[in-house]
C-alpha cells in the first residue's frame, strides 16, 4: 500500500497549473493508471496499430492521357491524337495547365488539374469531356486515362517483383510472370492486384490497317545469385495491396513465399525477387529512430546527472518516453499513419520536447533542495515557471506552423512534418507539468544528503553554480552610472559585432531548397538515347553500361532495376547500394567514378545522380520554352540560345560564380511538345555545380537581361514566347516563397502572444531580439561543415526562433517575478540568470547532444541538425552575455519615460 505523504498548507492561492500538477502528485492510483495507460496504448499504437507506409498519403492534382498509335509519324500523331484531345479538354472545369508529347507512335498529355481536385478526380473528369464531346479519334488507337499517385511505383504499385533470366525470351518471362502474378493473387488477401507490366502491345498500323505488335519497353534485373551478381532481362509483375495493409508485416510473409516461388521455378533457370518496395526503408527508418531514441533518452540521463544529478535526469528520461508513447497514441486516433516523414518528426523532436521537461524537472529539484516538503517545491516550482514555459512552448509551435502553408505537392508531403512536432511540443509540455510531478513524489520523497566524499559530478555541478553565479555578480558589480554604461555598451557591442559578423558567413553560403546528400543508399542513372534508336539498340546500350555498372560497384551492389519502364526515348536504372554503416566508399564518390566509366558508353547520354529521401536532381534542371509556331524561326532562336548559354559563366547573388557545362536541344527530331496548347521547343541546360535553387533563378535573370532584349538573338519573338518551367524546382521554389511570405505573420503573432503574456508593448520587442542570436551559430556551422542553405536550415530557424525566444522568456518572466517582489530592475536580472543559468544551460546541451547522432547517422538529416546545432550554442552565449543587458536598458528607459510622465503631472496639478 502506498503511503500517504501529508498536504502542506497551500502558501498560495492555487493557479490553474499548480492545481493540475498537485492533482497528480496527490492522486496516486488515478496517475498510476493514466500512466500505464498512455505508455500501453503508445506502444500498441508503435507496434501493432498504426498503419506503416512509404509516405504518407497525398493529393497529387496530376493525371495523364496516353494514347497508343502506330503511325510512325510524330506530326500525324500529333494532328490526328493531340490537338484533337487537347481542343476536346481545354474548356475542362479542372484543367489548369497541359503538357502534351507526341512520338512517332503515341502521345502522352499530363494535365495538372486545380489544387481542389484529386488526380483521380481530374482524370474522371477529363474522360467524360473527351467522350461528351463527340471527339473520334482514328481506329485503333488506344486511350489510356491514368491518375497520379506519387506514394506508388510507376504510379500504381506497392511492391514490384522482378522475374529475370540469363537465357530465356521475353515471351517466356512474361508467361512466368503471369502464373507468378495470378500465383500470388490467390496467395494473398492482401493483394488487390498483380498484373504483369507488358513490355510487348498490339494496336492497329493506320497506314496498314492491319494489327501491329511491338515491343515498347524493356526492363532489366540486377540481383546476387550464387554469391555472384548478375544483370539480366525481366519482366516486372506489379502488385497492388489493399488500403491499410501493413507493409513492413506483410512483407515478411511475402519475402517468405518469393523463397518458395524461386525454389519452384529454379528448373527452369528464372530468378524471382522483390525489385522495389517499401518495407525495407520504413524498418530502416524505424531502427534509426528507435537507435536515436535510446541514444538520445541515454545522452538525456548523462547530460542531466551531469549538471543537476541522476534522479533528476532519469524523471527527464521515463518523461521523453512518455511523451513520445502519448504523442504515438494521439496519432493512431488521428489516423496518421507510421510513415517516412512521420518518423523523420520523431527522431527531430528528441533535441526539442527535453526543453519543458528539463525546465520542470530542474526547477523542482532546485526547490527540494530548499524545502524538505516535496509539495510544497512542486507547487512553488510550478507557480515559477509553467506560465513562462507554456508561453515558450507556444512561440516554438509558432515556429513551425508556417510549414502547415506549404504549398504545392512537396506541402502535402511535408505537411504531417509540423503536425508530428507541435503534437509533441504540447504533449511534452502536458508531461512536463502532470508526470513529472508524479515522479518527483517518489524520486524526491527522501532527503537529500550531501555525501562526505564529492565525486568529480559534484565538482563540476559546483563548477555550473560559480559560473551562474559570475554572470550574476558581474551585473550586480555594476555599482555606478559610468559602470553601468560600460557594462551596457559592451554586452551591446558584442552581440552586435557577432550579429555583423553571421553577415559575410551566410554571403559565402550556397543556396539550394534540397541539397544533394554526402552519402545515401540509392543512386539513379538516367539513358536518354539518340534520336532514331531502336528500341532493340537501347537494350544494347544499357546491357553494356550494366556490365560496368555491376563492375564498378563492386561487393557494395545489392539490387539493380529499371521498374519495367524503359523504352528506346530514355531509361533510368534505380540502383540499391549496402547500407552506409557497411561500406567506405560514400555515394557521391561513386557518382563521380560512374559518371567518368560510363561517359565511354556510346549511343545515350548518361547522368548518375544519388537519391534521398527529398525530390530527385534533375539532369538538366535549367529550361526555356520557345514558341514554336514558326517551327524554323523558333528552331534558329533555340540555337541562339544554346550558343548564348554554352560555357555560360552564371554569379550568384553572394558574387561567387559557376558554369553551364552543358546544354541540350534535340528540337522536334523526337517529340512535339505542346504547353497548353502551343507548340513550343525546349533549350535545357545544366551547371557545374549543384546548387540547383540559386543557380536556374540566376540564369532565368541572365536570360531575360540579356538575351530576350537582343533582337539579333530573338528574330523578332516577343517577351510572351518566352517561359520558364524547371519542373519540381519551380515548384519547390514557389512553395519555398509562400513560407517566406509567412514569416512577418509568425512575427506579429508571436509578438501579440508575448503581448498578452507579459501585458507589456515594449517586453515583447525585447524578448524577440533574442531571435537574431542563432544567426552566427549556424551560418558558422554551415560554412564549417560544407552544408548549403537549404529547406531543411529553414525549418531549423523557424525552431530556432521559438528556442531562442523560450530562453529569453524564462528570463525576463523570472526577472519580472522579483521586479514585483521590489528587487530593482539589476538585481531581477541577477537573479533571474543565477536562477536560469543552470536550467538554460543544461536544456541547451541536452538539445545539442541528442542532436548530435541524428547529425551523424543520416546525411539526409546533416543539414537540419547542424543548423539547430550552430543555433542553439549561438543563441544560448548571447542569452547569458548580452541580452541581461538589453533587459536593463529597457527599464532604465522605462524608468525615465515613467518619471518624465510623473512630472508632467506634477507640474499640471501644481498649475492647477
Amino acid at each position: 500500500m502506498t503511503k500517504k505523504v501529508k498536504k502542506s498548507k497551500d502558501p498560495i492561492k492555487l493557479s490553474l497549473f499548480q492545481k493540475l500538477s498537485l492533482f497528480f502528485f496527490d492522486h496516486v492510483k488515478t496517475s498510476i493508471f493514466i500512466w500505464v495507460s498512455v505508455l500501453l496504448f503508445g506502444f500498441f499504437s508503435y507496434t501493432t496499430f498504426m498503419q506503416r507506409e512509404g509516405f504518407p498519403q497525398v493529393n497529387v492534382s496530376i493525371s495523364t492521357v496516353q494514347v497508343l498509335y502506330f503511325a510512325d509519324d510524330k506530326n500525324k500523331v500529333d494532328q490526328d491524337i493531340t490537338l484533337p484531345i487537347l481542343n476536346s479538354i481545354k474548356e475542362d472545369s479542372t484543367v489548369k495547365k497541359t503538357t502534351a508529347n507526341s512520338t512517332n507512335n503515341g502521345a502522352i498529355i499530363v494535365v495538372e488539374h486545380q489544387d481542389e481536385y484529386t488526380s483521380s478526380e481530374g482524370s474522371d473528369s477529363i474522360k467524360n469531356k473527351l467522350e461528351s464531346s463527340g471527339t473520334k479519334l482514328p481506329e485503333g488507337a488506344q486511350v489510356s486515362f491514368n491518375s497520379i499517385d506519387a506514394t506508388k511505383f510507376n504510379n500504381k504499385y506497392d511492391i514490384l517483383v522482378g522475374i529475370s533470366s540469363k537465357d530465356a525470351e521475353n515471351q517466356l518471362l512474361s508467361q512466368k510472370a503471369d502464373e507468378i502474378g495470378e500465383s500470388l493473387n490467390q496467395k494473398f488477401e492482401e493483394i488487390n492486384s498483380a498484373e504483369t507490366i507488358k513490355l510487348v502491345n498490339t494496336a492497329t498500323n493506320p497506314v496498314t490497317g492491319k494489327s501491329s505488335t511491338q515491343q515498347t519497353k524493356f526492363d532489366w534485373l540486377g540481383s546476387k545469385v550464387n554469391n555472384q551478381f548478375e544483370i539480366n532481362s525481366s519482366i516486372i509483375v506489379g502488385i497492388n495491396l489493399e488500403e491499410g495493409t501493413d507493409i513492413i508485416s506483410f512483407n515478411k510473409v511475402f519475402k517468405e513465399e518469393l523463397t518458395n516461388i524461386n525454389q519452384k521455378y529454379s528448373n527452369d533457370g528464372l530468378v524471382i525477387v522483390e525489385a522495389a518496395g517499401f518495407a525495407e526503408n520504413i524498418e530502416q527508418q524505424i531502427k534509426s529512430l528507435q537507435k536515436n531514441l535510446l541514444e538520445g533518452l541515454i545522452i538525456v540521463v548523462l547530460v542531466c546527472f551531469l549538471y543537476i544529478g541522476f534522479k533528476t535526469g532519469l524523471i527527464a528520461a521515463l518523461a521523453m518516453v512518455m511523451t513520445i508513447s502519448m504523442s504515438l497514441g494521439i496519432f493512431y486516433l488521428s489516423g496518421i499513419s507510421l510513415n517516412t516523414i512521420t518518423l523523420f518528426g520523431l527522431v527531430l523532436c528528441l533535441g526539442l520536447i527535453v526543453d519543458d521537461i528539463v525546465i520542470v524537472a530542474e526547477s523542482i529539484d532546485r526547490e527540494r533542495q530548499r524545502n524538505k516538503d516535496t509539495r510544497d517545491s512542486i507547487a512553488i516550482s510550478i507557480k515559477k515557471i509553467a506560465t513562462a514555459s507554456s508561453a515558450g512552448t507556444l512561440t516554438t509551435v509558432l515556429g513551425f506552423a508556417p510549414l502547415l502553408f506549404f504549398g504545392g505537392i512537396l506541402g502535402e508531403f511535408i505537411r504531417v512534418l509540423p503536425i508530428t512536432i507541435i503534437v509533441n511540443l504540447f504533449v511534452s509540455l502536458l508531461v512536463s507539468l502532470t508526470f513529472v510531478p508524479f515522479m518527483s513524489r517518489f524520486i524526491h520523497k527522501t532527503e537529500n544528503k550531501k555525501a562526505n566524499n564529492r565525486n568529480p559530478f559534484e565538482y563540476f555541478r559546483s563548477g555550473v553554480f560559480w559560473l551562474g553565479n559570475l554572470f550574476s555578480r558581474i551585473i550586480l558589480s555594476a555599482n555606478s552610472t559610468k559602470r553601468k554604461a560600460a557594462y551596457s555598451l559592451a554586452a551591446v557591442s558584442f552581440s552586435l559585432i557577432v550579429l555583423l559578423g553571421s553577415g559575410p558567413l551566410f554571403s559565402k553560403l550556397k543556396f539550394d531548397i534540397f541539397p544533394t546528400p554526402k552519402d545515401s543508399n540509392e543512386l539513379q542513372i538516367q539513358f536518354t538515347f539518340a534520336p532514331g534508336t531502336s528500341i532493340e539498340e537501347a537494350q544494347e546500350i544499357t546491357a553494356e553500361a550494366n556490365s560496368k555498372i555491376a563492375s564498378k560497384l563492386g561487393d557494395d551492389i545489392s539490387k539493380v532495376t529499371y521498374l519495367g519502364d524503359a523504352n528506346e526515348r530514355q531509361s533510368t536504372a534505380n540502383i540499391t547500394l549496402t547500407p552506409i554503416d557497411k561500406r567506405d566508399t560514400t555515394s557521391k564518390e561513386y557518382v563521380e567514378k560512374l559518371s567518368q566509366e560510363l561517359s565511354s558508353v556510346p549511343g545515350a547520354d548518361i547522368y548518375v545522380s544519388q537519391v534521398s529521401s527529398g525530390p530527385p536532381k534533375e539532369k538538366l534542371p535549367f529550361k526555356v520554352q520557345i514558341a514554336a509556331e514558326d517551327p524554323v524561326k523558333a528552331d534558329k532562336v533555340a540555337n541562339n540560345l544554346v550558343k548564348f548559354l554554352t560555357d555560360k559563366t552564371i554569379e550568384r547573388n553572394n558574387g561567387t560564380t559557376a558554369q553551364i557545362n552543358k546544354t541540350e536541344y534535340t528540337g522536334e527530331l523526337v517529340t512535339i511538345t505542346r504547353i497548353d496548347g502551343n507548340r513550343v521547343v525546349e533549350v535545357k541546360a545544366s551547371f557545374d555545380s549543384d546548387d540547383t535553387s540559386a543557380l536556374v533563378q540566376a540564369t532565368q535573370k541572365v536570360v531575360e537581361d540579356e538575351f530576350i532584349p537582343n533582337k539579333d538573338y530573338t528574330l523578332g519573338l516577343s517577351e510572351s514566347d518566352f517561359a520558364f518551367d524547371f519542373g519540381s524546382e519551380s515548384q519547390n521554389q514557389d512553395s519555398f516563397s509562400t513560407v517566406l511570405i509567412s514569416l512577418p505573420i509568425l512575427v506579429l503573432v508571436m509578438y501579440l502572444l508575448l503581448a498578452f503574456q507579459f501585458r507589456s508593448f515594449l517586453q515583447p520587442i525585447l524578448i524577440l531580439v533574442a531571435v537574431p542570436f542563432s544567426f552566427f551559430g549556424v551560418g558558422l556551422i554551415l560554412s564549417s561543415t560544407d552544408n548549403p542553405l537549404s529547406f531543411f536550415t529553414m525549418i531549423g530557424f523557424f525552431a530556432l526562433i521559438g528556442i531562442s525566444v523560450n530562453n529569453s522568456i524564462l528570463l525576463t518572466d523570472y526577472a519580472n517575478q522579483k521586479r514585483k517582489l521590489g528587487y530593482s530592475p539589476r538585481q531581477s536580472m541577477a537573479q533571474a540568470i543565477k536562477e536560469r543559468f543552470r536550467p538554460l544551460l543544461t536544456t541547451t546541451t541536452t538539445a545539442i547532444a541528442a542532436l548530435i547522432p541524428l547529425a551523424l547517422s543520416d546525411p539526409f538529416w546533416e543539414n537540419l541538425a547542424f543548423t539547430l546545432i550552430g543555433g542553439l550554442i549561438s543563441s544560448a552565449v548571447l542569452v547569458i552575455i548580452s541580452f541581461p543587458y538589453y533587459y536593463l536598458i529597457l527599464e532604465f528607459f522605462r524608468s525615465r519615460t515613467k518619471l518624465w510622465f510623473v512630472n508632467i503631472r506634477k507640474k499640471s496639478s501644481a498649475k492647477t
